[in-house]
């Protein structure tokens, strides 16, 4: 306990010195304004401390007075006692000069009257009077650490570096002649100027009436019973609020009996080697006070550390679910990265369950088991258009923060679960209530996962919701992971995914900057590279009498017409011959603007495109689609 039962000094000031925001360095007046601040914050709650204690002292100590008053009477002998024994032996002396026996005279009485104090009333004498100077020496001790601080703060008239000087020496004095010490032992004085008051009161009480002193007994040992516990808990539990100068002293002699009977084991264990596993086994379970830490705060610091993910959780949820604030919860955006997987998915997933008003751990069962489509989208239906903002954005944020090798098992749900709910609140949302930069976020955060790093499951659920979002709206804008997209349109050659994928990379080409010499070249390769492969996958599927499915066809051919118009030369002639070829065979149905879109790209191989440049305009059998895209999130075209 060489440092403070109460904790290290500096435990004692809450002080955050501002730091220099320019670019000046800080100079000895700098660090003498900083360490006043610190020492000013620190002596006053020193001071404040001992004001409230030496308050409690004085009216504690009127309480003891009164009670030493009257018992301090019972250590004097009773006047009217020793007018008895006087008449005794005035009768004694009578009776033998008429020449009787004085053993006839009868002493019972007397004897009950002896002059001499008993024993109790010396014991509780003693306790009270003892209570009494506790008080009083604390009240002493409080007046005499605050002349001390004040000298300790006297003001200093020299340079800032003598000054600084100066404060250090007072400094190292105050913790060398252990003043914190003191300052912690003012309480336990009292406390145990109390406890003396109790023992004495009890004793007293059973002098004068049973039935009194029983009832006035069981509350003195109930009371005294809930300091011991406060006093002994927080050695076995580390978030237990109650520290206090006793606790930490009993901590402290606790943490040396527990490495002193530790040593006698080893020893024992040295000697007897057959009972090394039966002492392993009992060793197996610690206190928070295993090691010797320093004070409170040392110990606390460690604690946290153990459990800072927890933590982190927990404060975060706090916050979300305590804190109205638009702004604050916004900010909870940011903190997604910040926690562990499983606990980001938990906070993220609350502030859903908090919109949808049920439980997070309910939400978070019905998204394992896919029960709760209705309840998400009805979040995405009847949510403020900022609460549904943030949500988008927290799932956002998530999905980026899903590692590939993360296990689900841990929170319950993995970035299928993520993407699930994603696109379950995408369906609910009208395109008017998101604006285009959520549309643009919602777009790349989904596209990034297509990467080939990513499992097939989750390339295949992110394909999904971009095939389901992405219509007429979407040539205004390419997402700069459109590498990964036709990479992975590529990679399903053969698969059932494969029109699917290719439609979606197409639908988003035309909305590359054509103009970027640096990454456009290699996206100009792979979107050839792609057409090669979807004209040879469609040839093949004529050949086979393979029907190909509406939908995907439908999106398909919008983004070969919108490609033809960014840059004709990228399709082949022949792919608009194929897709018409499998209109005659039966395999592809089209409605007739389709048809016409379709003849449309034969023509454009045959029109010359100089009146076109750079592909800056759209051809008019696209002008009207484009002009009726009103909703952006729905599964229809």
């Amino acid at each position: 306990m060489s440092r403070s039962v109460l904790g290290d000094a500096h435990a004692h000031s809450s002080y955050k010195p501002e730091i220099n925001s320019g670019h000046s360095p800080l100079d000895w007046s700098s660090y003498a304004q900083i360490i006043k601040h610190y020492d000013e914050d620190m002596v006053r709650g020193w001071k404040e401390e001992i004001d409230t204690l030496l308050v409690f002292a004085g009216l504690f100590s009127a309480v003891v007075t009164a009670f030493n008053i009257e018992a301090y009477k019972l250590l004097q002998n009773d006047p009217a006692q020793i007018t008895v024994q006087l008449l005794q032996d005035i009768s004694q002396q009578l009776a033998l000069a008429r020449g009787e026996n004085a053993s006839s005279i009868p002493t019972d009485f007397v004897g009950r009257l002896s002059p001499s104090p008993v024993v109790q009333s010396i014991r509780f004498n003693i306790l009270w009077f003892s209570s009494l100077v506790c008080a009083l020496f604390a009240a002493l001790l409080g007046m005499m650490v605050k002349q001390w601080l004040r000298e300790y703060m006297a003001a200093i008239l020299f340079s800032s570096r003598h000054s600084v000087r100066l404060r250090q020496h007072r400094y190292e004095g105050l913790i060398a002649w252990h003043v914190p010490e003191i300052m912690a032992f003012l309480p336990i004085l009292l406390e145990v100027a109390l406890i003396l008051f109790f023992a004495g009161l009890v004793d007293f009480l059973w002098l004068l009436q049973s039935t009194v002193a029983t009832v006035v007994t069981c509350l003195v040992a109930l009371a005294l019973l809930f300091y011991t516990m406060t006093t002994v808990v927080p050695v076995f539990s580390s978030h237990c609020p109650f520290k206090s100068p006793q606790a930490w002293l009993f901590a402290w002699i606790f943490t040396r009996c527990r490495t002193r009977i530790t040593t006698w084991k080893r020893r024992l264990d040295a000697s007897l080697p057959r009972f090394q596993p039966h002492h392993d086994a009992n060793n197996s379970h610690h206190s928070p006070f295993t090691h010797h830490f320093a004070d409170w705060r040392e110990r606390d610091n460690k604690t946290v550390w153990d459990h800072r993910h927890d933590l982190d959780l927990k404060a975060v949820t706090w916050i979300q679910a305590s804190l109205v604030d638009e702004e604050v919860q916004d900010s909870l955006i940011s903190i997604v990265p910040d926690l562990r997987t499983d606990h980001a998915m938990q906070l993220v997933f609350a502030a859903i369950a908090r919109e949808g008003k049920m439980a997070p751990p309910l939400l978070i069962n019905l998204v394992r088991e896919r029960a709760c489509a209705e309840v998400l989208r009805t979040v995405g239906a009847r949510s403020s258009r900022t609460a549904k903002a943030r949500i988008f954005r927290m799932l956002l944020a998530l999905l980026e923060h899903i590692p590939n090798d993360y296990d689900a098992s841990a929170a319950g749900l993995g970035a299928l679960d993520v993407l699930w709910t994603l696109w379950e609140i995408c369906m609910a949302c009208l395109a008017e209530d998101l604006d285009l930069d959520l549309h643009i976020s919602i777009f790349n955060g989904t596209a990034k996962l297509l990467h080939e790093d990513q499992p097939f499951r989750v390339r295949r659920a992110a394909l999904n919701i971009l095939y389901e979002t992405t219509h007429t709206w979407s040539y205004l804008y390419c997402p700069a992971t459109i590498g990964d997209i036709i990479s992975f349109a590529r990679s399903c050659y053969g698969h059932h995914l494969f029109v699917k994928a290719a439609a979606v990379a197409l639908l988003l080409s035309p909305g590359l900057d054509w103009s970027d010499n640096d990454t456009t070249p290699n996206h100009r390769q792979q979107l050839k590279e792609l057409l090669r492969d979807l004209s040879r996958f469609l040839k093949r599927c004529n050949e086979d009498g393979i029907k190909h499915e509406e939908h995907s066809a439908g999106k398909l051919i919008y983004g070969l017409v919108l490609l033809t118009e960014r840059n004709a030369e990228l399709v082949e002639a022949m792919l608009p011959d194929v897709l018409l070829k499998s209109v005659d065979l039966g395999l592809l149905d089209l409605s007739q603007d389709e048809h016409l879109k379709l003849r449309g790209m034969q023509h454009t191989h045959i029109i010359p495109t100089s009146s076109q440049p750079n592909g800056s305009a759209l051809p008019t059998y696209v002008n009207l689609a484009t002009e009726s895209c009103a909703v952006v999130l729905s599964p229809s075209t």
